[in-house]
């Protein structure tokens, strides 16, 4: 959807992680808020987002989807010069340096087929809690272990919301 005023506003993020490399599946639900100029500045915030804990927990290859057909195209592309708006160029900078070394692919997802990443979104959005929100599946621990995935969630949202 494209933005009719370019003003500074609160955007809600989901992030939806799925590994199943390891001995059992994980799920990892995220959800962040920020203020962003543009729909497509959030977007391509919650993909940097994922790309940060994707990075912290040590993965090297991962694909991630987006309902955005530009931002598939960019970043499948051999060149990042051209971001889809300049105005997002230090997030697609910040992904792109976030996965140096790694193998990545990002693919276009109709946005029906995204209820998920969508509905955290719309969840973060509506919050008026704290500007960080995580849930897993992981059954390897209990609640008072560590849990690398929300470790490195936390770790990285902070940071990335405090920039």
């Amino acid at each position: 959807m494209p933005d009719s005023n370019n003003y500074p506003r609160k955007a809600g993020l989901g992030v939806f992680i799925i590994n199943t490399s390891g001995p059992q599946t994980l799920l990892a639900f995220v959800q962040a808020h920020i203020t962003v100029d543009s729909v497509l500045m959030a977007e391509a915030a919650a993909l940097l987002l994922a790309a940060s804990i994707v990075q912290q927990l040590g993965f090297t290859n991962a694909t991630f989807f987006t309902d955005n057909q530009s931002k598939a195209n960019f970043y499948n592309s051999s060149s990042f010069s051209n971001p889809p708006h300049w105005k997002i160029k230090s997030l697609t900078a910040g992904f792109l340096k976030t996965l140096e070394g790694n193998q990545f692919r990002v693919h276009k997802i109709q946005r029906s087929l995204n209820t998920t990443a969508h509905s955290l979104a719309h969840q973060a959005y509506r919050s008026t809690a704290a500007a960080i929100s995580f849930s897993s599946t992981s059954t390897l621990h209990s609640t008072s272990d560590p849990c690398p995935p929300r470790d490195a969630c936390f770790s990285v949202t902070r940071s990335l919301l405090a920039s």
